[in-house]
């Protein structure tokens, strides 16, 4: 995956943070719970150079002159590497919102490189004079319509995390009850298909990352 040129857009790079042993366990999981059917392919949408899988070997090309070492952590094609002096919930966390479940994508800004970036440096912009992490503050959807800011709940707090005082399945559901009130209606999708299935310890390393989205400050 990470050695051909794949075109890296929605949501190749997150994908490519996943370790070799979860995607092979992925991989596993389709080929033996899933039977192969015959459908047709779909017409490429990709416009311009990005529309040519060989074309994105110049694509990767230009960007390795201009990425920062910490673009290169989050929209790179290597596995995950943990940040030293975080803890091991929050690594976790951060696995699994930069990786498989791929939240930057939507909830992040983008530029016209197609990467998610924000402003001036990589994740930043400036607000009353100082740089700020745009990371998982909200994005645009190519309908239009905004993604909302993932780093505190709708109601401007920080996520609760799972503590030895709760029950794990309790918490698991206040959690997702939040979640909901995210407009559910387009989040509806993420939280079939992705949250639901998440253990409480992973979903509260989620939340642990989230309440501090920049590794870099």
């Amino acid at each position: 995956m990470r050695e051909v040129p794949i075109i890296q857009f929605f949501p190749y790079n997150s994908y490519a943070k996943l370790t070799r042993k979860d995607v092979l366990l992925i991989k596993n999981f389709v080929t033996y719970f899933f039977q192969p059917v015959s459908v047709r392919n779909r017409t490429n949408e990709m416009k311009g150079l990005a529309s040519y899988r060989d074309g994105m070997k110049v694509w990767k090309f230009a960007k390795s002159f201009s990425s920062s070492a910490e673009e290169d952590w989050f929209t790179g094609t290597d596995e995950y590497q943990a940040i030293t002096g975080k803890t091991e919930n929050w690594n976790r966390g951060a696995y699994l919102v930069n990786g498989a479940l791929h939240c930057a994508q939507c909830h992040t800004p983008r530029q016209n490189d197609g990467m998610t970036r924000g402003k001036l440096l990589p994740f930043q912009e400036l607000k009353n004079g100082r740089r700020v992490s745009t990371w998982l503050k909200g994005g645009v959807l190519p309908s239009g319509k905004k993604a909302p800011d993932i780093t505190k709940t709708p109601d401007g707090k920080t996520w609760p995390i799972l503590n030895d005082q709760d029950n794990p399945k309790d918490y698991k559901v206040q959690v997702l009850s939040v979640f909901k009130k995210i407009d559910y209606e387009k989040m509806q999708q993420v939280y079939m298909n992705q949250l639901r299935h998440l253990t409480p310890e992973d979903l509260s390393a989620v939340l642990e990352y989230l309440n501090d989205p920049n590794p870099f400050n």
